[in-house]
């Protein structure tokens, strides 16, 4: 590894080619410029409004994508089905299409989730378990079109999520060990032992363990435990047992390498990580309260719904861009015609974090399921921030660098600095190709090709710098980006947020 001696803050390292200079002063002074409200770009991302099953009204919503993006899964008002409707598959080819019910006097069954390839769909149909149970929830597997009861201990089961190869299912259901004392537990299916559940038990002191759903091979379960009004969340492996996640956590999701998972900490969504803590996403703007609902294969990038008092929509977060609400991120930075339309969840993600599925408000006030496809990120976190003064919403957290935006001429992009010392001086970094310096206590992420002027942050420590990008920018190109703030509480009188880099399409 190469050793950097300690480099100046305000050195700029001389460059041979001109050209390379001036492209790059039109990069920066484009982000300098802030840009009237309202500005549209080309659109590049695609919105699909997935309709609704034939004759029973306006009615669909979607829960799950497959890991590829082709197939979504969710549930419609149909002609033949009650309560909250049938299951669907739809595909771009077939449109969508109604998956039956297990028992044609009980009509409403519903999916919870698909497999990698869209081949298997697992969820819910109304079903008779027989005295003493009434019509209740069956757990379903669907294969090549064709349903499956899963059966039930006792009078209901719900299947919640599926391993990427279809062979595993995981969900909940309903035991008593003690007559007339009734238990909520997690279970574990597989296709090579279909006739039994694995029943997970919950961490201590809980008593139910609730919510179940299971990572890409199946080895790895989380979920909550209950006791009373009391959750908590846990991870479970065969190997491990389970593991409690702490009081006051959720875990809705877990990526399908199962190292990150998704959920709500303290009702604000968040995510865990195996190195042991909660990290509640960053709220960007107004976005703040709800769950993290589902996450891409490496868990880099988590959607889900953001709600409280007079607000409700989905979300889509990652490291680089922060996390944004649906609408915003589709009208403003995508170029996305969303015009009468409202999206309110965002309930799954493919697994390289492109496309999104969810329920919305159509332009005719009725429920619709969506699918939209969103372009390469072109923006990597790259870290190295430099803790400071304590941040107005995180103080645990150091300074917080997002961008997004298509780096398509023409096209509005936005650098957002969060949690930084409020009222204060901060510099932009911006270089060609990454340095990874010591400087002042912390690490110099980009090669200084230009320092732009100090900006001044809030009273909340942001600060927001929107343009459109210019046109003239080969495709291929890497700049590098971070903010030193001056900081009296960091190790050498400066703060620094992580660094970003962007690669133009």
């Amino acid at each position: 590894m190469t050793t950097h001696a300690p480099t100046r803050l305000h050195s700029v390292p001389p460059r041979a080619r001109l050209a390379v200079r001036t492209a790059f002063r039109c990069v920066v002074a484009a982000i300098m410029v802030v840009v009237p409200s309202g500005l549209v770009s080309a659109q590049l991302a695609t919105f699909t409004p997935l309709g609704d099953l034939p004759g029973g009204g306006d009615d669909s919503q979607a829960e799950d994508v497959s890991a590829d993006g082709t197939t979504v899964v969710g549930y419609s008002i149909s002609d033949t089905s009650i309560g909250i409707g049938e299951l669907f598959r739809w595909t771009a080819g077939a449109g969508m299409e109604g998956m039956g019910f297990i028992d044609v006097s009980f009509p409403e069954s519903w999916a919870q989730a698909v497999n990698a390839d869209g081949s298997v769909i697992v969820g819910v149909s109304k079903d008779q378990a027989g005295p003493p149970c009434p019509p209740d929830a069956h757990a379903v597997r669907i294969v090549d079109g064709t349903m499956h009861a899963l059966g039930t201990l006792r009078c209901w089961s719900v299947a919640r999520d599926v391993s990427d190869d279809g062979q595993v299912v995981v969900g909940d259901l309903d035991t008593e060990p003690i007559p007339g004392i009734l238990f909520r537990k997690t279970f574990r299916w597989s296709a090579d032992n279909p006739l039994s559940f694995a029943i997970i038990e919950p961490q201590a002191p809980y008593e139910h363990s609730f919510y179940g759903v299971t990572n890409g091979d199946g080895s790895v379960v989380v979920g909550w435990g209950v006791q009373g009004a009391n959750t908590g969340g846990y991870r479970w492996t065969a190997s491990t047992g389970t593991l409690d996640l702490g009081p006051g956590t959720a875990c809705y999701e877990v990526s399908a390498d199962g190292d990150v998972v998704v959920g709500s900490a303290g009702s604000n969504p968040a995510r865990w990580t195996l190195a042991g803590e909660w990290q509640q996403l960053s709220p960007n703007h107004d976005l703040f309260g709800g769950e993290a609902r589902d996450a891409s294969a490496d868990g880099s990038v988590i959607v889900g719904d953001a709600h409280g008092p007079g607000y409700e929509y989905g979300f889509r977060w990652s490291a680089a861009n922060g996390m944004w609400n649906l609408n915003t991120l589709l009208t403003n930075y995508h170029g996305v015609d969303l015009t009468g339309w409202d999206l309110k969840t965002a309930r799954g993600v493919s697994a390289d974090g492109r496309v999104i599925v969810g329920r919305a408000i159509n332009p005719n006030s009725d429920v619709e399921a969506y699918r939209v496809d969103l372009p390469p990120d072109p923006w990597a976190e790259l870290g190295g921030a430099l803790e400071g003064t304590p941040g107005v919403a995180f103080p645990s957290e150091p300074p917080e660098l997002n961008a997004v935006g298509t780096l398509v001429a023409g096209q509005l992009v936005r650098l957002e600095l969060l949690n930084a010392r409020p009222s204060a001086q901060a510099s932009l970094v911006i270089g060609l190709s990454a340095l990874n310096a010591p400087l002042l206590g912390g690490t110099l992420v980009p090669d200084p090709l230009s320092i732009v002027p100090p900006f001044s942050t809030n009273n909340q420590g942001q600060l927001a710098l929107t343009s459109p990008w210019p046109a003239g920018v080969p495709s291929g190109v890497d700049i590098y980006y971070q903010y030193w703030i001056d900081d009296p509480q960091g190790p050498a009188g400066y703060s620094a947020s992580n660094g970003l880099r962007s690669t133009t399409p």
